[in-house]
């Protein structure tokens, strides 16, 4: 990229339900984020597995402050200084909303595309119980994450800039 003189980068979201946060902390955030940040401020959980040396027992709801901090690699040999884009869109959730989030509240680049489809807390862990009597299967989160910076609203994820599509982007990015 440095060698094409490559000036913005666009991270397209719009159709990824999310994934593991190791993939964006460790094989993204390191190239471009020029701050120590956190993927939230705070976290309510269901204690799914029992941890008696916290005082946690299977079904108790505890709240809690994300208290680690991951650091910017400045002198990353790969590391990209230009502009950074993430599109986002109807089908962005989970692991990528909590990346998105960490983008903006760091002002590690600029939120592009359609809000106001999920929430900005973002839940994760989710877990299946099938209903014994109705034989129903059930999908709930067992955690709910405050973005970075503890901002409550706006409750729905919302862009930097709206636009409809990449093409509306790369107008935005490189007008004619």
């Amino acid at each position: 990229m440095r060698k094409a003189g490559t000036k913005s980068l666009v991270i397209d979201l719009r159709a990824n339900g999310g994934g593991n946060d190791e993939m964006w902390i460790e094989g993204v955030l390191p190239y471009f984020a020029t701050k120590r940040y956190r993927w939230a401020s705070k976290y309510r959980k269901r204690v799914v597995v029992a941890d008696p040396s916290k005082h946690e027992a299977v079904g108790d709801i505890v709240d809690g402050e994300v208290e680690t901090w991951v650091s910017p690699q400045p002198d990353n040999p790969l590391r990209f200084a230009g502009k950074v884009y993430v599109l986002v869109g109807g089908a962005t959730y989970s692991s990528a909303i909590v990346f998105s989030n960490v983008v903006q509240d760091f002002a590690f680049g600029t939120i592009a595309g359609q809000g106001a489809s999920v929430r900005s807390a973002t839940t994760g862990g989710a877990r299946r119980t099938t209903l014994p009597n109705s034989g129903l299967i059930v999908v709930a989160p067992r955690f709910v994450l405050t973005r970075p910076s503890g901002a409550m609203k706006p409750v729905l994820f919302t862009p930097d800039i709206e636009v409809r599509d990449l093409s509306q982007l790369l107008e935005v990015i490189a007008p004619h």
